[in-house]
């Protein structure tokens, strides 16, 4: 029965969640990783409760199973993952109708991803999705009596509590009247003053993007209002596992957005809130290439070396002859010791 404990499904549930969180958080398989590790929080719920709330009622000996009896003829079977979060609603107080809806939606779309052609979680992005995620982990979490510290790690759990603090939706509304109000200003505009407006605003974003170190960690964003480029400033969370690409070796940086600027219209987002708001809120990757050498601070002559390889005859043999240039550099070094000038 130890495949139904509280122990192996709550670490199953951090293995997919490591999956995740290494994942590029802009592709596919950070949310289907999500997904998975969700179904089975929710389970771990259950179980810590005793594991015959996951078993299948269906047949006595999947009760019997879930009381450490050995089964005799079929394999265990456990309830579907929509019954996990529909006993989920009834046993933990603060898992409510809107929690379990989303667990629901997340499910159909694995489902989806694993049952059928169409790629459900490509270009789901992060804003639609992750704030829920973490606030509906974070519920089943604390009722077995841990944080998102104990799952996340101390940096994501730091961003995830972020998150869902500042999901308002009291906010959403006032955001979208600011946005409708400086629509109506902008129509108003003659194409002289909105030609000049984006001469300037260019100007003004290179100006801070190149200047200004709040850019380090930024994308472009279409703004709201004028729909002209704007840029979206974030905070560093995390770095993804080093890989080898066609360009070296590939980094990526996982990012929160803070704050949301144009510098055509002037428009502003200043919090994390108002960015969720307007789904800008999804965290983002910036892709960083190195130099295999650099990133491992590798010295090739040092390494050749060692690894018995004569650079000399590797390069003859791939028609290039470096003998004479060697020579001539050595002579010159020569002169330069002995008489202390060079032969020029």
């Amino acid at each position: 029965m130890s495949d139904w404990s509280y122990d192996s499904l709550l670490a199953k549930s951090k293995l997919y969640l490591e999956r995740a969180l290494a994942s590029d958080r802009e592709s596919a398989m950070f949310p289907f990783w999500s997904s998975l590790a969700l179904e089975f929080i929710g389970r771990a719920t259950l179980a810590k409760i005793h594991p015959v709330l996951i078993a299948d009622p269906r047949e006595g000996s999947n009760i019997l199973h879930a009381f450490g009896y050995p089964p005799v003829k079929r394999t265990p079977k456990t309830i579907g993952a929509k019954t996990i979060f529909l006993r989920l609603q009834r046993i933990v107080p603060e898992f409510t109708p809107k929690e379990e809806a989303f667990c629901h939606l997340m499910i159909e779309k694995r489902n989806e991803e694993l049952h059928t052609g169409s790629p459900a979680f490509e270009n789901y992005n992060t804003s639609s999705w992750l704030t829920h995620f973490y606030a509906s982990i974070r519920i089943l979490i604390k009722h077995q009596e841990l944080t998102l510290d104990d799952i996340l790690g101390v940096e994501e759990a730091a961003t995830a509590n972020e998150m869902i603090e500042a999901y308002n939706t009291e906010l959403i509304g006032k955001v979208k009247k600011r946005i409708s109000s400086l629509k109506a200003v902008l129509v108003e505009w003659t194409d002289e003053e909105l030609n000049q407006a984006k001469e300037e605003g260019e100007l003004k974003k290179t100006e801070f993007v190149l200047l200004n170190q709040k850019a380090k960690y930024s994308k472009n964003e279409s703004c709201p209002c004028c729909g002209n480029q704007g840029i979206i400033l974030g905070s560093y969370i995390s770095t993804s596992d080093p890989v080898a690409g066609e360009d070296g070796i590939e980094e990526n940086y996982n990012i929160m957005p803070l704050e949301f600027l144009c510098f055509v219209c002037n428009f502003k987002l200043r919090t994390y809130g108002e960015l969720l708001a307007i789904d800008f809120g999804g965290q983002f990757t910036i892709k960083k290439n190195f130099d295999p050498l650099n990133y491992y601070n590798i010295d090739p002559i040092e390494a050749a070396e060692q690894m018995g390889v004569d650079l000399l005859e590797a390069a003859k043999e791939r028609g290039y002859d470096f003998s004479e240039a060697i020579e001539e550099d050595m002579i010159e070094r020569y002169i330069e010791m002995q008489y202390g000038y060079g032969n020029d």
